[in-house]
């Protein structure tokens, strides 16, 4: 009798490890998998748009008027891989602890942390560097704030912006022809 109960006791035990293995993945592969962090300082006044396009990649949409070249962009502004490995392991704990529970609350949450979609027009002068850039949505994440699902985020927290260098602004670089910003005089959030 103790053998086929040790030999039960093992299948259900392996049965259960089974289960919380399969189950145990949706949230914490979400978090791990979740967007990574681009850096926005490069849209700045003064970046070349080289620069630009090897940090936030290829723009949605570009076009040329007389004399200016211009880029669209969208994208997910994730997380830093801290905070995606952190949350990971928060998500594979609270399921070993609750035998893959957590599954019903982690995936939806993971869902809806999936990061913030950051849309802006970037308008290059003549030797190719950022002048202008106008954020359609995300223009609190290039002040810092922090990525947040927009049920996180407060009314307050201002989506569009101007970032821009007037001509009086920018001076010749040393020993190259990119211009550079001395000052952002003018940026305005609506």
């Amino acid at each position: 009798m103790m053998v086929s109960l040790s030999w039960r006791g093992s299948a259900l035990l392996l049965a259960c490890l089974f289960l919380v293995s399969n189950c145990m993945g949706c949230s914490v592969m979400m978090a791990a998998r979740a967007p990574g962090k681009k850096n926005l300082a490069v849209l700045t006044p003064g970046v070349p748009r080289a620069r630009v396009i090897a940090e936030l990649g290829a723009p949605l949409e570009t076009s040329r008027d007389t004399e200016q070249k211009q880029d669209i962009f969208a994208f997910k502004q994730g997380y830093s891989t801290p905070t995606r490995v952190g949350r990971a392991g928060i998500h594979a704990l609270a399921d070993l602890a609750t035998f893959g529970i957590w599954e019903v609350a982690g995936t939806p949450l993971e869902g809806a942390l999936e990061g913030e979609d950051v849309r802006a027009e970037v308008r290059y002068d003549p030797q190719q560097s950022v002048q202008r850039v106008e954020y359609f949505s995300g223009a609190h994440l290039a002040r810092g704030g922090p990525t947040l699902a927009p049920w996180l985020r407060s009314r307050s927290t201002q989506q569009t912006g101007v970032v821009e260098a007037t001509k009086e602004e920018l001076s010749p670089a040393v020993n190259t022809g990119i211009q550079q910003p001395t000052a952002v005089k003018n940026s305005l959030l609506r």
